[in-house]
């Protein structure tokens, strides 16, 4: 800080002509924070703009929609992973009644009761190829069991063009 009483000259803490400068307790003397000390450079300043506050809401905004549809399922899988004990196949079989009916569907005929249950386990090689081929397709209409699907054949066809 110069005076305007002549070139070069400086002024101390008290502001007057001639006035020491402050000292800290120690005896060292305070260095005032607006000017650099000699042989440093002055603190370029931040050239970023202030962020706004619609910024920060999108940024708030996008993380909070991760969290609620990224973390926070994994998060539940992994709980209900930890915390549920998934029973072993033999541990699933249940007693449950045979209902047989007539042709139009709504009729009973009869009502099998077994008292050990009308479950029993076989492997799948006990099972005749035929029969797989029957159960599958009962529940699934399009399904043959071919090694090609003419349906198939045709969607792809219409894909690749």
């Amino acid at each position: 800080m110069t005076s305007g009483k002549g070139p070069g000259k400086r002024t101390g803490a008290g502001g007057a002509r001639g006035a020491r400068p402050a000292r800290t307790a120690s005896g060292a003397r305070k260095v005032s924070q607006s000017r650099p000390r000699p042989g440093t450079k002055p603190k370029a300043k931040s050239k970023k703009p202030p962020k706004s506050s619609a910024r920060k809401w999108i940024k708030r905004s996008v993380i909070g929609v991760i969290i609620l549809f990224v973390i926070a399922p994994i998060l539940g899988f992994m709980t209900a992973y930890v915390l549920v004990d998934v029973p072993e196949p033999d541990q699933l079989v249940s007693k449950q009644v045979s209902n047989i009916y007539a042709a139009d569907g709504s009729t009973e005929i009869a009502r099998i009761v077994p008292p050990e249950g009308n479950r029993v386990q076989v492997n799948i090689d006990q099972i005749p190829p035929s029969l797989q081929s029957a159960v599958v397709a009962a529940e699934d209409r399009e399904f043959t069991p071919t090694v090609v699907s003419p349906c198939l054949v045709s969607r792809v066809q219409r894909w690749a063009s």
